[in-house]
């Protein structure tokens, strides 16, 4: 048997192999979670015995996006049949990521900015404490600068660091909305 930290690492990975599939395939946040509401085992509440989970996912496929995330779904229903914990855990772990990878480009895309745009504040005076991407929906992107204190200049100061984001060259099919914290 293997040990917890083996087993907690290998149902990580499956949970997050999930949450790429999700995404990738346009399977929508609320379905992983409802999934997992039936999945989840608790006390005193009777829980949906497998095989309907198994008939609901099967329906879904035919009526919403997302049917290789469904597929994943039902593979790991077969491969955990005897532990609804761990599959339980599996799908817990892709909610909690399906964000996180829905999200990567614009990520990506802060990490190559940041340079250029940290200089673009040192250039005024100022220091970069984070950025983050505040609202994402769609091709709208909103991204938080957070500064140490207020620019003179602030319509500048916006220009200059959308002019950051766009030397990247990734920005292109983004409305991108910056926002100065400090």
């Amino acid at each position: 048997m293997k040990n917890y930290e083996e087993k907690d690492r290998e149902l990580f990975m499956e949970g997050e192999e999930l949450a790429k599939i999700a995404v990738r395939s346009k399977m929508a946040l609320d379905q992983l979670r409802k999934i997992y509401q039936m999945i989840r085992e608790r006390q005193l509440i009777k829980t949906w015995p497998l095989e309907f989970v198994r008939a609901h996912i099967k329906r879904q496929m035919t009526r919403v996006s997302g049917r290789r995330g469904f597929n994943r779904i039902l593979e790991l229903m077969d491969k955990y049949k005897k532990d609804r914990k761990s599959l339980e855990q599996i799908l817990a772990y892709s909610i909690l990521l399906y964000d996180f990878y829905r999200n990567k480009h614009i990520l990506d895309l802060i990490e190559v900015a940041e340079p250029a745009i940290r200089e673009t504040l040192r250039k005024h005076g100022l220091n970069l404490y984070d950025l983050w991407p505040k609202y994402v929906r769609g091709n709208f992107v909103e991204i938080a600068v957070i500064i140490d204190k207020y620019p003179s200049d602030l319509g500048r100061l916006i220009m200059e660091i959308r002019n950051a984001f766009r030397k990247t060259g990734k920005i292109s099919r983004l409305n991108l909305k910056i926002r100065i914290e400090s």
